[in-house]
Parts: C-alpha cells; sequence; structure tokens
C-alpha cells in the first residue's frame, strides 16, 4: 500500500525518479517499505499509482550500497494494480493496513537508531509520528539553486511524538530519518530527547 510519493528529482543514472515509501501487506504483519528508484511522471499512464493504492511489485532488497532494512528496489515493469483504498468510515481500510505500525515508533527513537554517519549500520529509517509543534513558512522562489534576492521554502519539526494507536488521522507524518538533511531539520528533537526540554530549532540547512 502506497503511503509517500516525493517530488521528483533528476537522476544521471535513473532520468527523474521519486523515492516511494509503503507497507507491505503479503506477510504475517505491516511492515514499511521504500521502494526507490521509481520512475513516474513520464512513465506510462498503467505504471502511475496512487498514494493509498495497493499494488504487487516484484524486486529486490539489499541494495549494495544501501544498508537501510525498508529499501526495495522494484521492477517497475512487472508493476499491478490491485486495488485504490477509499476515504469511507474514517479512512478505516487505509488504518486497517496501518495496524502495528501506528505509535510503534518515536522521532526520538528513529534519530537514536540513525546518527549521523552510521549508514554503514542497518536500522529502522521509517516510522509514523504525530508532528506536535510544526513551523512552517512558504515563500515565493525558484526551487533551484538559490539566488542573489530570492527566498527558500523552510520546514521545521520541533517535536514528534507516537501517534495513539487508536487515535490515527490522515495529518499523522511518516518520517523518514535515514538522510543528512532530515536528521539536522530534527535536530531540535534530538536536544529534547537527551535534556528533557524545549530546545530551539535547528536551521533547515
Amino acid at each position: 500500500m502506497i503511503t509517500v510519493k516525493t517530488y521528483p528529482n533528476p537522476s544521471d543514472t535513473y532520468g527523474e525518479t521519486v523515492c516511494v515509501a509503503g507497507v507491505r501487506l503479503d506477510r504475517e504483519r505491516p511492515e514499511w517499505i521504500r521502494l526507490y528508484p521509481v520512475k513516474f511522471r513520464n512513465e506510462d499512464f498503467d505504471k502511475q499509482f496512487k498514494k493509498y493504492e495497493i499494488l504487487r511489485l516484484n524486486g529486490t532488497y539489499r541494495q549494495p550500497n544501501d544498508n537501510r532494512p525498508e529499501s526495495f528496489r522494484p521492477r517497475q515493469d512487472e508493476l499491478e494494480h490491485i486495488e485504490l483504498l477509499d476515504t469511507s468510515n474514517n479512512w478505516q481500510r487505509r488504518r486497517m493496513n496501518l495496524d502495528g505500525l501506528i505509535g510503534a515508533a518515536t522521532m526520538c527513537g528513529l534519530l537514536a537508531q540513525n546518527p549521523i554517519g552510521g549508514m554503514g549500520t542497518p536500522s529502522p529509517s521509517l516510522g509514523l509520528v504525530k508532528p506536535t509543534d510544526v513551523e512552517v513558512s512558504v515563500v515565493a522562489g525558484d526551487p533551484g539553486p538559490q539566488r542573489s534576492g530570492q527566498r527558500s521554502t523552510s520546514r521545521r519539526l520541533r517535536t514528534c511524538s507516537a501517534p495513539r494507536s487508536d487515535r490515527w488521522n490522515p495529518h499523522h507524518s511518516l518520517c523518514d530519518t535515514s538522510t543528512a538533511a532530515n536528521r539536522r531539520n530534527a535536530a531540535a528533537t534530538t536536544r529534547k530527547c537527551s535534556t528533557g526540554r524545549q530546545a530551539k530549532p535547528a536551521d533547515a540547512g
């Protein structure tokens, strides 16, 4: 079941790709899965998909340059559409597929398992958390490298906690702590974990 699609990213190796997060449903219990590389915008319509759509995919785990246990390299040409889950009854069918993952992670826990420079050690890097203090500013600007006179878009996540399993809703966020940028954005949370008090958020960089 697809839960997150990132903004398209140009790649010299794969062309324009997206990184996709979702939940694997073919095992005893739901598990997080990260699909990369995934071509999307320039693909044929039948190879595109929507959030909260259930797909059947073949592929491989354990890429030589990626130790994250959730990472999976899909064979997109074998993609099969199964079902798009609707939002009826307060997202009931979508929520059922997240059973066991709701409330199972906190930002503090994910950051502790993914220290900066610690990519060599396999550890969980995806989790469903509920933001409790978010500061967002959105301004006009070029999405490319900044030039003189242009402003950027920033988002700072100060604290993040595990959502209660009986109160999950669409506003909970899937957090990926496996990249340096994401860890910097959550630096204030790390300090809060260690000091027990609110810290001044770090620059998003």
